[in-house]
């Protein structure tokens, strides 16, 4: 295992002259982590933070970042921390994972000193022990409200995993747990998510942009994400769905509504569309393979983002990116999307009203929004429904409610239609599709697991035809 050297440089901008950083002893890593041809986006999210007057902590290789100059001439200070795996010949210095511990992860920042901490690529060259150690040290460095971004190439890019044993690949699902575990030295601080975008692949290599905040652990957003990943859409979870819905769908109806449901929207090539909650990306896939729209998915759950992730690789499919973010708090460009499209998810949300407001924003004038969602009926809910609903922590309105609160957020146009029949339809056929494949399920996840399946589907045909739950269709129009 090859080690690693760090070297400390710093800038601080002064009324007489510009921030500089020694550009000496150039540093080169594998063409793999170099990032010329991908710059653009970690750049793009570091720019964005807004960096004027902010002291940041910049860790990478000097060549991984060609535009260095444009933060330099923005930041109050700057500290780069350079990062590159040893030659050979290099003597003075410790192989393996002791090299590490005693370069890379010396982060000698003050406590409480930096706005931002920037890591480009370096987590590809460390595992996951050493990486937790480094991600530890910059939470110490970072200011309570501060910005983490890290960058790194994601494990199973058709070119990842071929450039040497010294590099780490990971999927988003692993390290977004680590991340999300890390604390402060003191225990009181630690990460909330904020965004984790990975763009469509470039010569096939797939790499995710990080960007977290620094909070108090006792952050309440800080737990959503952890609810979601560990309960309903555990990874084992979203898997089974996956054998009910069909491969790529974890959403009612499979394929089979998603082409109904498209045929409704007018999509047309070259147009943008954001899937909100778009789990492991079935909808997404198909309306940029059918219709030639680009895709944005969105997702609060880092499983659904990671086999989304996996079904893109294999499927070398194309036009989709996948975002991982709570959409509540997602600062969308306004007037942005064609359409907002979104399956069976806005059940979670508890301020329907907040999110509508929302994606009317990020509509083009003109622009459609496409819902479906669980509903209840009107009538008065038996025990049963009600612990179901407080169990799955779904917030719920009638169909008639639901299309009046579009209306009253702003929305013209507005359709709203209860399609429970059809539901209860769908998950007739889909178990009896499923009931067959009973063996090999049995084989691949257990008996236990075939049984919740069934059952949990014949109690929502119950539900319906008690009057508890519904569906609902929803389409309407930004003017």
């Amino acid at each position: 295992m090859p080690g690693f050297e760090a070297t400390h440089l710093s800038a601080r901008r002064t009324t007489n002259e510009p921030d500089h950083v020694d550009q000496q002893d150039s540093v080169r890593l594998p063409n793999k982590v170099t990032g010329k041809k991908k710059a653009d986006a970690f750049q793009d999210a570091l720019l964005g933070l807004g960096l004027e007057g902010k002291d940041v902590l910049f860790i990478a290789t000097m060549d991984s970042f060609p535009s260095f100059e444009d933060v330099i001439e923005l930041v109050r200070s700057l500290e780069y921390l350079k990062v590159f795996p040893p030659t050979a010949s290099q003597n003075g210095h410790q192989n393996g994972k002791e090299a590490r511990e005693e370069s890379l992860l010396r982060v000698t920042s003050a406590a409480e000193s930096k706005d931002v901490v920037a890591i480009n690529y370096a987590a590809n060259l460390l595992d996951e022990e050493s990486l937790r150690r480094l991600i530890t040290q910059c939470l110490d460095a970072l200011r309570t409200g501060g910005t983490l971004l890290m960058r790194e190439h994601l494990g199973g890019s058709t070119t990842g995993g071929d450039s040497g044993p010294h590099l780490h690949y990971r999927d988003v699902a692993q390290t977004c747990s680590l991340l999300n575990s890390v604390s402060s030295s003191s225990g009181n601080e630690g990460l909330q998510l904020m965004s984790a975008w990975a763009p469509e692949p470039i010569d096939g290599e797939e790499e995710v942009t990080w960007m977290y905040k620094k909070v108090p652990s006792s952050a309440v957003e800080k737990k959503l994400q952890e609810f979601l990943d560990t309960s309903q859409y555990s990874k084992k979870g979203i898997l089974k769905y996956e054998q009910v819905f069909g491969h790529r769908y974890v959403s009612t109806g499979g394929e089979h509504t998603t082409k109904e449901f498209c045929r409704l929207l007018d999509l047309q090539k070259g147009q943008k569309v954001l899937d909100v909650c778009c789990g492991i990306g079935g909808s997404a896939f198909h309306m940029a393979k059918e219709y030639g729209v680009h895709v944005h998915g969105v997702d609060l759950s880092s499983n659904m983002i990671s086999i989304g992730l996996q079904r893109r690789r294999e499927g070398n499919l194309h036009g989709v990116d996948f975002e991982m973010c709570n959409v509540m708090t997602k600062d969308f460009e306004p007037n942005c999307y064609d359409v907002v499209y979104s399956r069976d998810a806005i059940m979670h949300m508890e301020d329907r009203r907040k999110l509508f407001d929302i994606l009317l924003k990020c509509l083009k004038p003109g622009g459609r929004l496409f819902v479906t969602d669980y509903c209840h009926g009107a009538k008065e809910h038996s025990q049963e429904f009600k612990d179901y609903v407080r169990q799955r922590g779904y917030n719920l309105l009638s169909v008639s409610d639901y299309g009046k609160l579009l209306e009253e957020v702003g929305f013209t146009n507005v359709t709203a239609e209860d399609r429970t029949k059809q539901f209860v339809d769908i998950l007739y056929r889909e178990l009896a599709d499923f009931e067959p494949l009973k063996g090999q399920f049995v084989r691949d996840f257990s008996q236990e697991d075939y049984d919740e399946i069934i059952n949990g589907w014949r109690i929502k045909t119950v539900r319906c035809g008690a009057g508890d739950q519904a569906w609902g269709m929803f389409l309407a129009r930004k003017t």
